[in-house]
């Protein structure tokens, strides 16, 4: 619950906002003025074939509830987000009889940087883990456990249809790796174990969750479809050629990275316990799963931190079971040293983020309540700092988040109110009536605009000025050319501020005016009226 309540709050707000969540939350609001749920479609109005349409509708769900808002486009990820730290508690459960060890994965994966991100946005990510999770519980407890519950199969393969729609042929990968694996090990796993795997109700059901958009898309579109999808989810994903060679260990190194210092730990664990995760079933299933991911990651064009998310929860319940094998000793040691190392900069935290709020003071933003939510959360860091004692290494992942939520509130003094809400509260003041607007800027700022303006007037984006703009209203980042009628000048936005110049600032005590100082201007402009030249009569 504590989760859920902190993605929301941050969900409500633009800090955490990342430019492609524009394709869903645009999307989603299209579906439901339009009432086209089958085939998702851009502001422009082309049609976007590139993902399944299970973020739209989540994110149009939330819409529907709450609003065209941030928090409307985004409650049901964070929602989705806190289903996949249950799911990960019953899925470290399969694979440890330690009543902690389902604790400490929960805790583990809801430390994660890149996996809170993904419950405060709008984007597939985080359906992807749910579903993962969910048919990882499933095949588990079959693989593992060797449960006999007919639920079991049915579980694992509705979790592959869901990934299908959720973020596409992922889901191919991992049934294919999970029958791979039973195969390669079928001497060392119970007989019968392959046969329960593929249970055929259960893969008719994952395939029918999984492939009936594709059918009807494709029987809709045809070849545009398959060019567009086959171009997102394996073009781009094989164009790297030799590259994989050098990005596959950089994929091992953002799992080191997003998993800090969780990964820090395991290494010492590693050394304490002289036992490899691969040495028994259970690991590697996990950790063969982490790896395919590594792989298919490796060979695209493109690499990002949060790529490899799918992986998270496994690798998180791996991490669990490996530290619980640890000694007492071991675990109280590292801990209570990580935990008090990681307050101690969240302490720090806390007073910059004091001194960056009294500073700047954002609206609605008084010196009472920024000294509350810092009271707030310096309580918080007493109480982890007393209970660490009992589970260390629970202690730690509680620092951690600890840490990130802190992280946020001090940067939000400089990242909020965000230009599109300046945008919008300067529109509203100055026009009488809403009217439609093209922003002269990157796609990713209308879709902010069209969040915080609820849906009150229509929003266009265009990389420059030209005749055929969807609105007569503009909004420009320079002062308008020639044939341009400006209207006003809107302050927005912190513009490109420089960290040598911020640190002077800071150094100066000058920083609000520095600030304010650097503050991009909007003009706001119309197209200007025909001329007319005066005529001579002729005698």
């Amino acid at each position: 619950m504590l989760f859920l309540l902190v993605s929301v709050l941050w969900a409500a707000t633009l800090v955490v906002h990342y430019p492609d969540e524009r394709h869903y939350s645009d999307g989603a609001w299209l579906m439901l003025d339009g009432g086209d749920w089958l085939t998702p479609h851009t502001p422009a109005g082309a049609v976007r074939l590139l993902k399944p349409p299970l973020a739209y509708w989540l994110s149009a769900g939330g819409m529907q509830l709450f609003g065209a808002t941030p928090l409307g486009a985004r409650i049901g990820f964070a929602g989705v987000g806190a289903l996949t730290l249950l799911l990960v508690w019953l899925l470290a459960r399969q694979f440890s009889r330690e009543s902690q060890t389902p604790i400490l994965a929960v805790a583990i994966l809801a430390s994660h940087v890149q996996f809170q991100l993904a419950a405060m946005r709008s984007m597939p990510d985080v359906l992807l883990c749910f579903a993962v999770t969910l048919a990882l519980l499933g095949f588990a407890a079959i693989i593992i456990r060797g449960r006999p519950g007919w639920y079991w199969p049915y579980l694992a393969w509705l979790g592959i249809g869901l990934a299908a729609m959720s973020k596409g042929l992922l889901a191919v990968a991992l049934a294919g790796y999970v029958v791979a694996f039973v195969l390669a090990r079928g001497r060392h796993l119970p007989a019968g174990i392959l046969r329960r795997v593929l249970t055929p109700g259960a893969v008719l059901l994952g395939v029918g969750v999984g492939a009936w958009w594709y059918i009807l898309m494709l029987n809709a579109h045809g070849p545009q479809f398959l060019q567009a999808f086959w171009g997102d989810q394996v073009a781009e994903k094989t164009a790297g050629g030799l590259t994989a060679l050098w990005q596959f260990p950089a994929c091992l190194g953002i799992y080191v990275l997003n998993f800090l210092p969780w990964s820090l730990i395991g290494g010492a664990a590693l050394w304490q316990r002289r036992r490899w995760p691969w040495q028994d079933a259970q690991g590697l299933l996990l950790l063969g799963w982490g790896m395919l991911i590594a792989v298919i990651f490796a060979g695209g064009e493109f690499l990002s931190l949060r790529y490899l998310l799918p992986a998270t929860p496994a690798l998180a319940v791996l991490g669990a079971v490996w530290l619980e094998g640890t000694t007492e000793e071991f675990r109280t040691w590292i801990g209570t040293s990580w935990t008090r190392l990681l307050l101690g900069v969240a302490g720090l935290l806390i007073l910059i983020g004091i001194y960056l709020h009294l500073q700047i003071r954002p609206e609605h933003s008084t010196p009472a309540s920024i000294l509350l939510i810092a009271g707030g959360l310096a309580v918080a860091l007493v109480i982890i700092w007393r209970s660490v004692r009992p589970q260390p290494l629970v202690g730690i992942a509680t620092s951690v988040s600890l840490l990130w939520l802190v992280a946020l509130w001090a940067s939000s003094a400089l990242l909020l109110p965000d230009t599109a809400a300046q945008m919008d509260r300067a529109l509203r003041d100055i026009l009488p009536q809403p009217l439609p607007v093209t922003v002269i800027a990157k796609p990713a700022l209308g879709a902010k605009l069209r969040l915080v303006n609820e849906g009150r007037y229509e929003v266009y984006t265009a990389d420059y000025l030209s005749p055929n703009l969807p609105s007569q209203l503009i909004l420009l980042p320079s002062p308008p050319p020639p044939g341009w009628l400006p209207l006003a000048r809107i302050t927005a936005g912190t513009g490109d501020i420089k960290p040598e110049a911020l640190w002077n600032a800071l150094r100066k005590g000058n920083l609000r005016q520095h600030l304010r100082e650097s503050r991009q201007t909007w003009w706001m402009a119309i197209p200007a009226p025909p001329t007319t030249e005066p005529t001579t009569r002729g005698e």
